[in-house]
């Protein structure tokens, strides 16, 4: 597969994560493979979530992510760790939201067929991102250890950093009729010499990347061209992008291709309920052993 299309498809499921998506589960006979440690109860609420944002039209969502590792070959620092805390609101109006559930209740199969038809894949796609209207923010916050290792990494080989690396960032984004825009305020004022005075926005369109993924001139960006086993994958992860805005990451994780290689190191654990806008929640929380993932076969 082409490294534009993969990237292109690992851009959309990065928008879906950014708004919590899961994808449409069906039933199972056997047990749910992330629902190990959780009674049956809350193994059916955090079901009825996923069932109950699949079809939601307009809504926020706010999650934090933590990625640690620790015994790092030829790293010093014996723990690292990056936080990502986000936030999103998004609204699709009526005509991507219908071909939104459109895609979303497609078997696999159909929607791999649709890679035949190269134009009428990119217009759904299109008619989605152009009726969708979004706006993220994620502040990262590095270890203090990591941005030392770094800038004395760059100096031991001689090409030292010209200033000192933040140990947090803020990225704001913006998707608006077709066109991601992204502020670069944050990112200014870390930059000698620089500060921003306001907003500094840029905007990308990113339907002519569609329009020439629909009628390309490299065969290699062809999606007609995808092996029956890619295009069944694509198929999946567009699934999953098109069924989600909203909800708990195990179910869309259980949604996506890689399920079965994912599922023996998702665990999922209930936590005390919280308060969002002065109404209890369920708190559930998420933890992939992605080194125990990397290493199996």
């Amino acid at each position: 597969m082409s490294r534009t299309l993969t990237l292109f498809f690992a851009c959309l499921l990065s928008l879906a994560g950014l708004f919590a998506a899961p994808a449409h589960l069906a039933a199972q006979a056997e047990p749910v493979p992330y629902c190990q440690l959780l009674s049956p109860a809350d193994c059916d609420l955090l079901q009825a979530a996923h069932t109950a944002m699949s079809t939601l039209q307009a809504g926020a969502s706010s999650s934090t992510l933590t990625l640690q590792a620790e015994r790092i070959p030829e790293m010093p620092p014996a723990t690292l760790s990056i936080q990502v805390d986000a936030a999103a609101r998004f609204a699709l109006d009526d005509a991507a939201q219908a071909q939104r559930l459109a895609l979303a209740a497609m078997p696999p199969a159909d929607l791999a067929a649709m890679f035949d038809d190269p134009p009428a894949l990119m217009d759904a796609l299109a008619t989605i991102l152009t009726g969708t209207h979004a706006a993220t923010s994620a502040q990262v916050t590095v270890a203090p250890e990591l941005v030392d290792f770094i800038a004395a990494t760059a100096a031991e080989e001689g090409d030292p950093i010209p200033f000192d690396l933040p140990t947090t960032v803020t990225l704001e984004t913006r998707l608006d009729a077709g066109t991601v825009y992204v502020n670069f305020s944050a990112l200014a004022d870390v930059l000698p010499g620089l500060r921003a005075v306001g907003d500094i926005w840029l905007g990308v369109d990113i339907i002519p990347l569609l329009d020439f993924l629909a009628a390309p001139s490299d065969a290699d960006l062809d999606v007609s061209t995808l092996s029956p086993e890619e295009q069944i994958q694509l198929g999946q992860a567009l699934s999953v992008v098109s069924a989600g805005f909203g909800g708990p990451l195990a179910p869309m994780l259980a949604a996506s291709p890689w399920a079965a290689q994912v599922a023996p190191f998702l665990v999922v654990e209930r936590l005390e309920d919280g308060v969002i806008d002065g109404r209890a929640t369920a708190t559930f929380l998420t933890t992939i052993d992605y080194a125990a993932l990397l290493q199996s076969p």
